[in-house]
């Protein structure tokens, strides 16, 4: 298929392959018509309401294409708020980086703004209002483009401040926090949990991840108690110790 007959030059250009009607103002006279051609000719792929994926060039006009919930998510969120101001994060970060084996039904993404959540063809998309530029992240390249993903330790304290986020069973999110445990720099999350004022969350993943990770910082017991979140430690521990105490 010859992509300067289908695809307007600037959707190939795109760091991030998901555009909105909006974003083809400046090719054509009534955008959303184009749109609908495009998507009937199999060069576009309806994601949701008002946003559409442009397949990687080796999948253009394939119907079996079907971008992975986490792409979306980075896609999704960067046409609204530049790519520069997005990151996958929470358990969605843990399954981009390889420390969950299995597809997830729903992403998590950081914006700047409050959104609701967004259902799309391969499953929901939930917003976190964050500040990226506070986060710590890395490049990810995605199917759908360039963008952000926070690292492992970020991922680490993220998924301990809220396990069930965007609907993931407690289960999994422990099989995350595990594997993410044996592979972080602990020096590197107190760090981060210091200047994100996110220490109870790294108390919470210490508590957790204690039998697995002797070598960790040491941490003062603390003068007050915070939940567990629904979290069971990976072997018994000293609950006073980290200052933990029951949801």
């Amino acid at each position: 298929m010859s992509h300067s007959l289908s695809i307007p030059e600037q959707l190939l250009r795109r760091s991030i392959r998901v555009v909105r009607p909006r974003d083809l103002q400046e090719s054509y006279a009534n955008p959303s018509q184009e749109v609908q051609r495009l998507v009937s000719k199999g060069v576009l792929l309806n994601l949701a309401h008002g946003y559409y994926a442009v397949p990687p060039s080796e999948w253009i006009g394939d119907p079996a294409w079907v971008p992975e919930i986490e792409a979306v998510a980075l896609g999704v969120a960067a046409a609204d708020h530049q790519s520069g101001r997005v990151a996958i994060v929470g358990i969605s970060a843990a399954r981009v980086l390889g420390f969950l084996p299995r597809a997830l039904a729903a992403a998590v993404v950081a914006v700047p703004v409050r959104r609701r959540y967004l259902a799309t063809r391969v499953g929901q998309v939930h917003f976190w209002q964050r500040e990226v530029e506070q986060l710590e992240t890395q490049v990810w390249r995605s199917e759908l483009g360039q963008g952000r993903v926070s690292t492992v330790e970020q991922a680490l304290l993220d998924v301990a401040d809220r396990p069930e986020r965007a609907g993931v069973t407690i289960g999994t999110a422990q099989e995350a926090l595990h594997n993410l445990a044996l592979a972080a720099n602990w020096d590197r999350a107190l760090t981060l949990a210091r200047s994100q004022e996110a220490a109870p969350s790294y108390r919470r993943v210490r508590w957790f991840a204690d039998a697995i990770v002797p070598d960790a910082p040491f941490i003062k017991r603390p003068r007050h108690h915070i939940t567990s979140r629904g979290l069971r430690p990976i072997e018994p521990t000293d609950r006073a110790r980290f200052g933990i105490r029951d949801d």
